[in-house]
């Protein structure tokens, strides 16, 4: 489980198994940790001079599961708590997909891969 959760700028810790984990990263933008799945979800730049971002999944050790683009005819905006899913990946469309702008996605940890869910709005 992962507990004591922080975010500051190109760092995040937690605590896992009384272990304290930290990734230096100059690229994050935001960062969640996902208790129902027990990993840590990261939107980061794809580079200092970038303003697109990627996705990166942690294990609650520190592992980097997967590295994931956004999906086609969308770019990732943010993250927030979504009931159903935990930490829902928001991402936006430059025109309507299936009558809506932006979307919530969930992470599949088995497929390490995601998944359009339902609007944002």
């Amino acid at each position: 489980m992962i507990k004591e959760f922080e975010v500051s700028p190109g760092h995040i810790c937690w605590i896992h198994n009384s272990k304290k984990v930290e990734i230096y990263d100059s690229n994050v933008v935001q960062a969640l940790a996902d208790e129902k799945k027990n990993n840590v979800i990261v939107l980061r730049k794809l580079s200092e001079k970038s303003d697109l971002l990627e996705l990166r999944v942690l294990e609650p050790e520190g592992n980097s599961i997967v590295d994931l683009k956004a999906p086609e005819k969308f770019t990732f905006s943010y993250l927030t708590l979504h009931p159903e899913l935990g930490v829902a990946i928001v991402a936006g469309a430059n025109e309507k997909v299936d009558g809506w702008y932006d979307w919530h996605f969930g992470f599949d940890k088995n497929a390490k891969s995601i998944f359009k869910h339902c609007p944002a709005y």
